[in-house]
């Protein structure tokens, strides 16, 4: 995240009355609304009976419309993500869907840029409950906006790649760590074949992997690995305040209880961001799912460990990069330091030009600094034109909160 960034969060209602005479040839095509908040101007819209290959779906989508001129002349980018619920005869919202976006402005300087809506319920399904959801044939959706200005340099999307994901889902323990637990699951997962190695935790394909940790908690709750989720008789429980966070490879189930030393408190407590996602009334927030699967799941691991124990668990250049990179995403500066510290210690002469690159990609005036310093200790002479050079030909990837 830049210095600049600001979080902007809203939520409009789009009402539209005698719903049922909206449908047909001879009706628009499409209802919106704008509104004004901040500095910026969110229209969200309906297209009640679909297009194309949507009919018959209601299709919704969300768009900011005035464009954050900071964010353009800083050559950033921002992120839009939102969530529409159906306000039912009570008050209450049902059927939530969320979607994101990521806005590059330096493709959005042209007034033509793609806007790409989300099919949501199908017409057939709202009639069925029109009681319930269409109270006096009067449609109420509501769309809750979170808006992220200056998120980060738009080289910073060329970290958006998906993975290809594995079926297995398990769960860490979620309660207070010692820091040899980790380490001592390493040795007893270590004997099993099947496992793939990944990171401090194992993972069988397809399988169970039976990983669990000594829980020191005053509430001690081993929890077994939540199985493949074909299987989902031997899916695991999940207790009030347990979270679901999906990896490129992994789900992983996490506890966001007050009071207790667990992983997912230190999580919201290391990132702002973090904290956002779960407060935010948003998908996240009635799902308590968090879809993180432009992150490894190794690296994942990595970052908890750290917060657990206040080390990093793999300090190979290559890993420390990705942890960086993470750390840098979600706005945990403290991480981000101690990384950039790793970073330059592993710094010589085949892998200098790689780490200038690396520091000159993410802007970063302390790491830039540390490379500096470490240019006189390798090659013994100053570079006076040691000066950050920034690369424009980079790819535009999604990038998640």
């Amino acid at each position: 995240m830049t210095s600049n960034s600001e979080i902007t969060e809203t939520s409009i209602y789009l009402v539209i009355k005698d719903f049922s005479s909206v449908i047909g040839p001879d009706n628009p095509w499409k209802y919106e609304k704008k509104e004004r908040c901040g500095n910026y101007i969110f229209c969200v819209s309906l297209v009640p009976e679909g297009e194309l290959v949507n009919k018959g779906y209601m299709l919704v989508y969300v768009n900011e419309i005035r464009h954050s001129e900071l964010s353009m002349f800083l050559e950033t980018f921002d992120i839009l993500r939102w969530t529409v619920s159906i306000i039912d005869v009570n008050g209450v919202g049902k059927h939530f869907i969320s979607s994101h976006k990521v806005v590059d402005f330096s493709s959005r300087r042209d007034i033509f840029y793609e806007l790409k809506a989300e099919k949501y319920l199908k017409l057939s399904f709202l009639w069925e409950h029109a009681d319930e959801l269409l109270p006096k044939d009067v449609l109420t959706l509501r769309y809750d906006i979170s808006y992220v200005s200056c998120a980060g340099r738009k080289n910073e999307l060329e970290y958006g790649h998906l993975l290809q994901e594995w079926p297995e889902k398990f769960s860490l323990p979620t309660n207070k760590l010692s820091p040899t637990n980790l380490m001592e699951q390493n040795k007893v997962t270590s004997l099993n074949k099947p496992l793939a190695r990944n990171g401090n935790i194992a993972i069988k394909k397809n399988n169970i992997s039976n990983f669990s940790a000594l829980d020191t908690s005053l509430e001690i709750n081993k929890r077994n690995a939540i199985n493949d989720e074909s299987n989902s008789k031997n899916v695991s429980k999940l207790e009030e305040n347990d979270w679901t966070i999906k990896t490129n490879a992994a789900k992983v189930v996490i506890s966001l209880t007050k009071g207790k030393d667990t992983y997912g408190n230190k999580l919201i407590s290391a990132s702002p961001i973090f904290k956002c996602i779960t407060n935010i009334d948003m998908k996240e927030k009635h799902t308590k799912y968090i879809d993180l699967s432009h992150i490894e799941t190794k690296i994942f691991f990595d970052l908890l460990y750290y917060l657990q124990n206040g080390i990093l668990s793999n300090d190979s250049y290559c890993n420390v990069k990705k942890l960086y990179a993470l750390a840098h995403m979600y706005m945990m500066e403290e991480l981000q330091h101690v990384c950039a510290v790793y970073i330059a210690r592993s710094l010589n002469c085949a892998n200098f030009s790689d780490g200038k690159s690396f520091a000159d990609f993410y802007a970063d005036e302390y790491l830039i600094g540390l490379v500096k310093s470490k240019y006189f200790e390798i090659f013994g002479i100053v570079n006076n034109s040691f000066e950050r050079q920034q690369n424009e030909d980079r790819l535009d990837c999604n990038c998640y909160m």
